[in-house]
């Protein structure tokens, strides 16, 4: 995994689970609620109720995934300036945070491993807690 090529089959990985969030945030979005889906380059935000979640994807090197990161954060109030019109300008607070690793299974699937409880799932699950955890936060 630590090549061009596994950097590669992340970023492709990493596209699918932006595209799992996406749709699924969209299914639970609420008409009225502010809701908000962001996706620019490895950062996916999605706001509503007073909350966001974001999963950031940070890359230390170019050409391997030695030091690369999945973050899966849960934040009080919105980060992006259409989330926040009302003009709550109060700064956004950190609630949670969970720190996933990119692994491939033995069938050559591709997993996300949490660290700190070597639990391994795969996008659709990951995409399915992102959206979980927002949705319990409001």
């Amino acid at each position: 995994m630590n090549s061009p090529g596994g950097v590669k089959l992340a970023n492709l990985e990493l596209l699918n689970l932006f595209s799992i969030v996406e749709k699924l945030g969209i299914k639970a979005d609420d008409v009225g609620d502010g809701g908000n889906i962001s996706i620019k380059g490895r950062t996916c935000l999605l706001e509503r109720k007073k909350h966001t979640i974001e999963l950031t994807w940070e890359a230390k090197y170019k050409n391997t995934l030695e030091e690369s990161v999945l973050y899966l954060r849960l934040w009080r109030g919105y980060i992006t300036k259409k989330g926040n019109v009302l003009g709550l300008l109060r700064k956004p607070k950190l609630v949670k945070q969970r720190v996933f690793s990119f692994e491939l299974n033995a069938a050559g699937g591709c997993e996300w491993l949490e660290q700190g409880f070597d639990k391994i799932i795969n996008s659709e699950d990951l995409a399915h807690l992102a959206v979980s955890t927002l949705d319990q936060a409001g």
